[in-house]
């Protein structure tokens, strides 16, 4: 399967977005662990309050990208059913099809044309 360059270019956003929706936490976390370790220096007293809320927003961050995340894969997951729902109606069976000189399925719309024998249709 080849991509033009508009879906290589929207595939590669959506792979930077998701880096650097992980990247953030991850700079989050590592911000937490330099800032407990500042904080213990100077007023180890305060380093209870802080480095535990700090960590309950590293923790509700993480939760956010995650939800993201999920988000972007169900998107994904409905996109591709709705496709392939599509795909499938293509031929619906209350709907008559003859075959045209070219090989083409075409769709019989003229109320004379229903009349035509099935014989004629499938040919």
């Amino acid at each position: 399967m080849s991509y033009d360059d508009e879906e290589l270019k929207d595939i590669k956003r959506q792979v930077d977005r998701r880096l650097l929706r992980w990247g953030s936490v991850g700079v989050n976390f590592v911000a937490w662990l330099v800032g407990c370790g500042i904080l213990a220096i100077v007023d180890a007293a305060a380093i209870e309050i802080i480095a535990t809320a700090w960590f309950g927003l590293l923790i509700l961050h993480g939760m956010l990208v995650w939800m993201w995340e999920k988000r972007d894969r169900d998107i994904a997951a409905e996109v591709a059913r709705c496709e392939q729902l599509r795909g499938s109606e293509k031929l619906k069976r209350d709907r008559l099809y003859r075959l045209a000189d070219d090989g083409e399925l075409v769709e019989v719309e003229d109320d004379a044309d229903q009349n035509v024998a099935l014989s004629d249709i499938h040919r």
